[in-house]
């Protein structure tokens, strides 16, 4: 199973969902390790050192500093950039969960996944 840190401005109605549907889940929110307002490289370096895959609203800064660290042959275990309008919030869980419980090794090789899939 995944490990997930989840950004600052992912709702906390979608933090709840994903403890309600899987209690097992391991997620730490950022604010939880002291990241709240941190640039999206600490929060990436942080990520990549605890083997967490990190999940955020943020589609336009964080996948480009993903992709720096990739790039730059740091450790980048995943990114999962959540759509805020485009997606109803049971659809948001379940598709998060899929990556979470079943760990695809492809994950490992796309780095940043997009949610919803299209």
């Amino acid at each position: 199973m995944h490990r997930l840190l989840i950004d600052a401005d992912i709702r906390g109605a979608l933090v709840r969902g994903l403890r309600r549907s899987d209690p097992t889940l391991n997620l730490l929110r950022v604010q939880d390790v002291g990241l709240r307002t941190a640039s999206d490289q600490v929060i990436l370096d942080h990520a990549a050192t605890e083997g967490r895959v990190v999940v955020t609203h943020d589609a336009s800064t964080m996948p480009p500093a993903a992709w720096e660290r990739v790039a730059a042959g740091s450790p980048m275990p995943g990114l999962l950039v959540v759509a805020q309008q485009r997606i109803e919030m049971r659809r948001a869980i379940d598709e998060i969960l899929v990556f979470a419980r079943d760990k695809p090794v492809w994950i490992t090789q796309l780095r940043i996944i997009y949610i919803p899939l299209r």
